[in-house]
């Protein structure tokens, strides 16, 4: 599959990884480091690694991308959301403003969150978009971003069973 915007092309590969390349000026290209590039590179999704059937470490295999002029998106067949790339205006739903954010990060974890006070936060995306929902609804999610903001749109039937 070949998914292209103006700025960053992505193809994701049938086996679930995901390939980028071209301008890299917010970290949308997901490679860890600032630089552009000229051929296709492996984003990896490193936060979370999965116990294969041979017994090794593997990243998570990405269902769908979902591709920005400055920032991206990746759904997981686990329902993690992952989001890199400019977030100054919070559009990478991480609940950060985030100028530039070059490794891809998962936006629906459950886990603690603690604000610049040392204060312990709840994660709004994860209510909302909790993993066993859009593992479930993974086709009822669309996901459109702009360039300044990001637009989901989301089955009724996700929003009536929280």
């Amino acid at each position: 599959y070949q998914y292209k915007s103006n700025i960053n092309p992505l193809t994701c590969i049938a086996d679930g990884e995901v390939y980028s390349f071209g301008s890299n000026e917010y970290g949308q290209l997901g490679h860890e480091t600032a630089e552009d590039s000229s051929f296709p590179q492996k984003i990896g999704f490193y936060q979370k690694f999965l116990l294969n059937e041979s017994g090794t470490l593997q990243a998570p295999r990405v269902a769908r991308i979902v591709v920005g002029p400055c920032h991206n998106f990746a759904l997981t067949e686990d329902g993690e959301i992952y989001s890199w790339g400019l977030g100054t205006y919070g559009q990478l739903g991480n609940g950060k403003n985030t100028l530039k954010q070059y490794v891809p990060m998962v936006i629906n974890d459950e886990g603690t969150e603690f604000n610049d006070n040392g204060e312990e936060t709840s994660n709004p995306t994860a209510a909302l978009f909790p993993k066993e929902k859009v593992r479930k609804y993974l086709q009822n999610i669309i996901i459109t971003p702009g360039f300044d903001c990001t637009f989901l749109l989301v089955s009724t039937t996700l929003i009536e069973d929280n």
